[in-house]
Formats: structure tokens, sequence, C-alpha cells
């Protein structure tokens, strides 16, 4: 921490995929240092190199593998056949826990405001 430029060229060294990781250990020895008997970056470093770090954005493209796509079609339409075809059950359940928690809790508005 004495030597600010110090930090200033690791932080251009700091792979991209381990930058958050650094951080936390950094932020870690720090909150050690009283055990461990020294600083190696103080609060202020630490905020140094986070802003000496450049920034490794990746774009997220919009795309979707054709294969994923279709698996998420598929478990889709499974999850709308199975809801089909079970909706009289379905419901019947919610009704019944709609009316539990009206039991429970003396009304329906009480049982969302009482802890």
């Amino acid at each position: 921490m004495r030597f600010p430029t110090v930090v200033d060229q690791i932080a251009a060294r700091i792979p991209s995929s381990k930058y958050s990781y650094v951080i936390g250990l950094l932020h870690d020895l720090y909150d050690a240092r009283d055990s461990l008997g020294f600083v190696l970056l103080d609060r202020e470093g630490i905020s140094r190199l986070v802003a000496a770090t450049p920034i490794h954005s990746k774009e997220q493209t919009p795309y979707i593998p054709p294969r994923i796509w279709a698996y998420q079609v598929t478990r889709l339409r499974s999850f709308l056949d199975d809801f089909l075809e079970h909706r009289q059950q379905i419901e019947e359940c919610f009704g019944f826990a709609w009316e539990a928690y009206a039991h429970n809790f003396g009304s329906h508005s009480s049982a969302f405001t009482k802890k």
C-alpha cells in the first residue's frame, strides 16, 4: 500500500477470470490484519486497485443454440401438458391452501401481514 504505482501495475496484470477472487482475497487479508500483523493493502489501496483495473466486459449475445432451444421447447410442452392434465387438482390444492391460511390467521389479509 506504500507503493501506489505498483498497485496500478498489478491491476493491469490481474486476469479478468480471477479479478473477483483477488479482490475478495484482499478484503479477507485486510479483515485479518490484526491476526496477521501486517496489511498488504488497506481499504484505500483496494479501492485504488479496483479503480485501476481495466474493465473486461464481454458482450452477451442473444444467440441460443438450436439444441438448447429445442430442449427448452420440449420441456415447456411437457410442463404445459402436465399442468393441463392435473389442472383440476392444482386448482383444488390452491383453494385448500388459500382457505387454510384464512382459517389459521383469521382472514386472508392478516395471513400476509402477521408474522
